[in-house]
């Protein structure tokens, strides 16, 4: 790639993951990034990794922290009777649909 060629750069963190993997040679890993299967467990820690490209999930040093907040996403789910936890049925109200007011 050319100077002329090379897209200009500019401060959006994103923007510079896709010109660095580009440069690496990486460009499959923006790809999963940006179109890809999310994981089931996601992790980052904010301060140390702002644009949220490195998921701690798997890292066993997290697996307390993970435990709690499962606990309470859990709880807050049961609470809130969430079908995903009581496997109740799914219950989409109706919406009457409205015809667009005609132009005079």
């Amino acid at each position: 790639m050319t100077g002329e060629e090379r897209p200009r750069r500019g401060g959006s963190p994103a923007k510079k993951s896709i010109i660095r993997a580009f440069e690496h040679g990486d460009i499959n890993q923006y790809v999963q990034w940006s179109v890809g299967k999310r994981p089931q467990e996601e992790l980052y820690k904010l301060s140390d990794d702002p644009e949220q490209l490195n998921n701690l999930a798997a890292d066993p040093v997290f697996g307390e922290i993970k435990s709690g907040m499962r606990e309470i996403l859990f709880t807050r789910l049961t609470q809130d009777n969430d079908t995903r936890i009581s496997g109740g049925d799914i219950f989409w109200p109706a919406v009457e649909i409205q015809q667009p007011a005609s132009v005079a």
